[in-house]
């Protein structure tokens, strides 16, 4: 259990660090708010590593919750920027899917988590990378369109 604690503070710091910096690059008050959320979550996860399952599963699930909705609503504005924002729907729905599991089985098995977790983790990575090729695709649209 120490292990996902320290696995999971790392992850949320980092994917904190790195939302914020994008929301702060792109003006986009939700992702800046999910990205804070995250260096939160991580920092108090490093400040309290004897943290028990319960506790952790709640941090999770408040942040996968609120993660997830923030991801929908930025889908949703950019909807009129750029055509396919679906994987980052996709993406909020499954984030808060999995807050939503984790809030009604709190008592669920460590192993189960980490399952849960894990297949989590390899979904949202696979979405992200095809938003980011989308959104890679969309700035070099943007860029013709302003330099023209």
């Amino acid at each position: 259990m120490a292990v996902l604690v320290l696995l999971y503070g790392g992850f949320a710091l980092a994917d904190g660090i790195f939302a914020t910096l994008t929301g702060v690059k792109t003006h986009t008050g939700s992702l800046i708010f999910t990205g804070i959320l995250g260096i939160v979550a991580g920092v108090l996860t490093f400040l309290w590593p004897g943290i028990t399952a319960i506790v952790l599963l709640c941090i999770i699930a408040a942040w996968a919750l609120l993660a997830g909705m923030f991801q929908i609503v930025t889908a949703v504005r950019l909807r009129k920027e750029m055509e396919n924002e679906w994987l980052l729907m996709v993406s909020g729905i499954g984030c808060a899917l999995l807050g939503v599991l984790l809030i009604f089985n709190p008592g669920a098995g460590a192993l189960s988590v980490v399952w849960m977790i894990g297949t989590f983790a390899i979904l949202l990575g696979v979405l992200l990378l095809g938003l980011a090729f989308r959104l890679r695709g969309l700035h070099g649209s943007l860029s013709a369109r302003l330099a023209a």
